[in-house]
């Protein structure tokens, strides 16, 4: 997994080597990063994890509603990116990847639990580290965004960036299926 608190260099020089070792690569462009992505970076990527914004700039187009959010995703899949999961904070997240055949995109809205927001400091770290968590495990992916968004609406109902992390424990009774 990597985000862009370091040069874009290092970043896609870590996922090329990852993804060549055949390793699942997690790519969370944030915060948005400074430096261009390369776009060969893309193809190295099999999860990319963008916010709103994020995914606005990556895509270069609007993301305010539910087609454009499709159409952002789509633009990124044609990148070479095997899934996006576009965040849309309380509105959950939207999970797209290629469908059967080639160009055939499907997008999949996974609601989250709504909660009383205190602090979103941490809540895109802590949905990438329990998606990561999760897909380690051999959770199915819908599954793991499932146990993804949950850990996030924990982490938005807490302040600070460490204190809002939730453990497996506490998602799972508070949250269980």
């Amino acid at each position: 997994m990597a985000q862009c608190e370091m040069r874009m260099a290092t970043i896609a020089a870590g996922l090329r080597s990852a993804h060549s070792a055949g390793m699942t690569t997690i790519f969370n462009a944030a915060p948005v990063p400074r430096e261009p992505i390369p776009l060969e970076l893309f193809t190295s990527v099999d999860i990319l994890v963008v916010n709103e914004s994020e995914a606005a700039g990556l895509a270069e187009t609007t993301v305010d509603t539910p087609q454009g959010v499709r159409r952002a995703a789509t633009k990124l899949l044609a990148k070479g990116v095997k899934h996006i999961i576009i965040t849309l904070g309380a509105q959950g997240c939207v999970w797209s990847t290629n469908g059967t055949s080639e160009g055939q995109f499907s997008h999949r809205w996974i609601r989250t639990i709504p909660v009383m927001q205190v602090d979103a400091t941490a809540a895109g770290d802590t949905f990438c580290g329990a998606l990561a968590a999760k897909l380690a495990e051999s959770m199915p992916m819908s599954e793991a965004l499932r146990w993804a968004s949950a850990a996030g609406a924990v982490a938005v109902t807490r302040l600070g960036a460490l204190p809002s992390l939730p453990t497996t424990v506490f998602c799972r009774t508070h949250f269980s299926h």
